[in-house]
């Protein structure tokens, strides 16, 4: 199982982050996208360290990638038939949803 997750504000990344690893390291696969900020986008927070994230998943089955391209490229060149692959998030997931979803499409 593959889950790409959109965290949702840099507040909460940083308040639930052991609960994220934690409930995350439960996947066989695990993309982290650039974080969707809401109403934090225009305030001046401090950033969260998403590969520190990776590293309390597991380096060898989490990455931080940041564009939608890289992430469809990741999933075109991992997935095997029968997997399964989970996109949540709270801002832009629903297009990269479509864009993995198009690119697996075009490559069947």
């Amino acid at each position: 199982m593959f889950a790409v997750f959109e965290p949702h504000q840099l507040s909460r990344a940083k308040l639930f982050f052991n609960e994220f690893a934690a409930a995350l390291e439960k996947a066989d696969r695990v993309i982290i996208t650039k974080p969707f900020l809401g109403r934090e986008a225009y305030k001046n927070l401090e950033p969260v360290d998403f590969d520190l994230l990776c590293s309390k998943i597991g380096n060898h089955k989490a990455e931080h990638i940041k564009t939608s391209d890289e992430i469809c490229s990741k999933i075109l060149n991992e997935a095997k038939s029968g997997d399964i692959i989970i996109v949540f998030g709270a801002g832009e997931s629903y297009k990269l949803s479509r864009e993995i979803i198009n690119s697996l499409s075009k490559n069947l």
